[in-house]
């Protein structure tokens, strides 16, 4: 099943450029992927009150290829790409109006149990493998280099508004956190051209998160930690 919508890029989805934006980029990914797994009945709301489980992302690369305006008509399309016992990798393509690739993102979630927090079989919680369309799998590799050179470190702390259904940080919040180690000046000037974020735990209302950003010759390689647990790894390529 492919999960398709058509859109027009709002003001409030835009950036420093009119252009959609990467917190948006991530926020209309995210939308999709809830979109499809409501579609299919296997939605966090639906595992939660029918199999007692949920949702996590682990991870989500974004590559992106073209600019999306203000008022801009973009088509978003989303399928579940790979399905194996613990994983699901779930695809997203957003194009403009000329069918011209905008950005491609491959997300990647496993369920855990509400209660035990165990990681669960994805068939214990409604998922078959016919809902797997694995001849359109995106050629997206999930791949974060090795953070070598000179860290710059960042405070951050977890407000209200940053907490999910769930009551913690919602993914999105955490590239908003990325974003903030930059000015105004660098990401006017600079062009991201992809982003990879790998959720590894998570923070809750009112935590101090620590961002330690090394910078590499093209890319920043980011790790998110509270005290010595680590929450998130990412890399931002330009």
């Amino acid at each position: 099943m492919i999960w398709t919508k058509e859109i027009f890029v709002t003001g409030s989805q835009c950036g420093l450029k009119t252009e959609l934006s990467m917190l948006s980029t991530f926020a209309l990914v995210e939308d999709a992927v809830s979109g499809l797994m409501g579609e299919l009945e296997v939605d966090g709301i639906t595992a939660k009150e029918k199999y007692n489980a949920i949702w996590l992302y682990t991870k989500n690369r974004i590559k992106f290829f073209k600019s999306a305006k203000w008022n801009e008509r973009i088509k978003i399309q989303c399928y579940i790409s790979k399905i194996t016992p613990i994983r699901l990798n779930f695809d997203t393509i957003i194009t403009n109006k000329l069918g011209e690739t905008i950005c491609q993102s491959k997300v990647e979630l496993c369920g855990i149990d509400f209660e035990t927090r165990r990681i669960r079989k994805v068939e214990t919680i409604g998922i078959k493998q016919e809902f797997a369309e694995p001849n359109l799998a995106l050629e997206i590799n999930f791949d974060i280099d090795k953070a070598e050179g000179e860290t710059n470190e960042f405070q951050t702390k977890v407000e209200t508004s940053n907490i999910d259904y769930l009551h913690h940080t919602n993914n999105v919040e955490y590239v908003r956190f990325l974003l903030n180690t930059y000015s105004v000046k660098q990401l006017d000037e600079n062009e991201i051209k992809s982003i990879e974020v790998n959720y590894i735990g998570q923070s809750f209302e009112g935590e101090t998160l620590t961002v330690q950003k090394t910078k590499l010759k093209n890319k920043d390689v980011f790790h998110v930690t509270r005290s010595a647990d680590k929450i998130i790894s990412a890399e931002i390529d330009f």
